[in-house]
């Protein structure tokens, strides 16, 4: 039997990989887009939201990694310190940061923009901390009796959305104009975070090979409605 080429094997398995990340990252936004999902309850959504985030971020190391000649520890990613997703959003965007200084300049202005989006950090804190084993199951482990101290994972997220609607002008006479437009600057700040890495890619910050497979991480995936999609087009 002949053995698979391994570059062809390589690419099977990158494309899979981003493939089920783009598709995570849908459905969760998907799920986020209705006036009717609640933060307090996030059910699915997180976990999509959360895994997506951290596959594609995950692959973006290690294909950076790759470009450099550098081989990545085997342990890298596994274990509870490999759900830390706030920790590798800093340490991918260092590499955006470093290599975008000989990219354009519109690069350097698509990584400052998310770095200083108002609600992004908030909304990564949620999700790094719905991520870690206590975040998870955190009903599950009260139906045990065991309590967890501090605040839940979606405090940051409900932070957010509460400022949203603040600058929505939404507080003084609520509507549900105003909920939606309050959602949609959340939206547009997870949009924002996943078109750098569209782009990132698209402009060989992470080496020739993210060059290449940059289409598979467009954010208009098939499973994205494409009112989402809307909020980044043509930037």
């Amino acid at each position: 039997m002949n053995k698979p080429n391994p570059k062809v094997l390589r690419a099977f398995h990158l494309a899979s990989e981003l493939s089920t990340a783009t598709e995570l990252l849908s459905l969760g936004l998907n799920q986020v887009a209705s006036p009717k999902w609640q933060a307090r309850q996030p059910g699915g959504a997180f976990t999509q939201l959360s895994q997506g985030v951290e596959r594609l971020l995950k692959t973006t190391f290690w294909v950076s990694e790759a470009s450099h000649g550098r081989s990545v520890d085997s342990k890298f990613g596994i274990g509870a310190s490999g759900h830390a997703i706030a920790e590798l959003d800093q340490r991918v965007f260092d590499i955006y940061v470093g290599e975008s200084q000989s990219a354009t300049p519109y690069m350097e202005e698509l990584i400052a923009e998310t770095r200083s989006d108002p609600y992004w950090k908030d909304i990564l804190l949620a999700l790094d901390r719905w991520a870690a084993t206590p975040g998870r199951y955190r009903d599950l482990d009260a139906l045990r009796g065991r309590n967890h101290q501090g605040d839940p994972p979606w405090a940051s997220w409900d932070a957010a959305e509460h400022r949203a609607i603040t600058g929505a002008g939404g507080w003084g006479n609520l509507t549900a104009g105003h909920l939606i437009d309050s959602r949609r600057r959340l939206l547009l700040s997870f949009m924002r975070w996943w078109h750098v890495h569209y782009r990132a890619w698209q402009h060989g910050l992470i080496g020739p090979e993210g060059k290449q497979f940059s289409s598979e991480i467009r954010p208009a995936s098939l499973h994205l409605d494409p009112s989402i999609a809307a909020l980044v087009d043509g930037r």
